[in-house]
């Protein structure tokens, strides 16, 4: 029930109405099979309303819910490693990022976003050896090839002077 409500007050445009009962789902219902799925949407209205911490929170508690789907934990950790870009932080989202495709690599989709914002916070802390090892590892992967991230990484690899060894 809070999980519908939650997702009626989201449809209407009350963001505060629909964090308050997905708070109280997390109090009242943590072991649901729902946890993960409402976790990650309490996360991502915190951090639509750039509440990063708080929304990292939720994100972190995506990871610890035992009912959480191994997508639902890729999921959230990028979206953790999102809000800490959002604050001027890569060096601190590279881990995060980096467990997807470590981890998660079954869900090609978050491991091909993975890989392009790691690359990304390389270069925000100029350790361009790294952003273009990440861009050129993530180019050889067969299973994220038609996916758009990949073109966009060919591209900053390109633009960074291409593999390491060819520059």
């Amino acid at each position: 029930a809070f999980s519908a409500l939650a997702a009626i007050e989201i449809q209407r445009g009350r963001e505060q109405a629909a964090l308050d009962w997905l708070t109280r789902f997390e109090r009242e219902t943590s072991g649901s099979v729902l946890a993960g799925a409402m976790l990650l949407t309490k996360g991502k209205l915190l951090m639509d309303r750039g509440d990063f911490d708080d929304a990292r929170s939720a994100f972190e508690a995506v990871l610890t819910a035992p009912a959480a789907t191994g997508q639902q934990k890729a999921e959230a950790l990028f979206f953790t490693g999102e809000t800490l870009m959002s604050q001027q932080k890569p060096a601190l989202a590279i881990p995060y990022f980096q467990r997807i495709y470590i981890m998660h690599g079954r869900w090609s989709e978050w491991v091909a976003r993975a890989y392009f914002r790691s690359g990304e916070a390389f270069e925000a802390i100029n350790d361009m050896d790294s952003a273009r090892k990440t861009y050129d590892e993530m180019t050889r992967l067969e299973n994220i090839q038609a996916l758009p991230e990949t073109n966009q990484g060919r591209a900053r690899l390109q633009a960074l002077g291409g593999p390491i060894g060819e520059s």
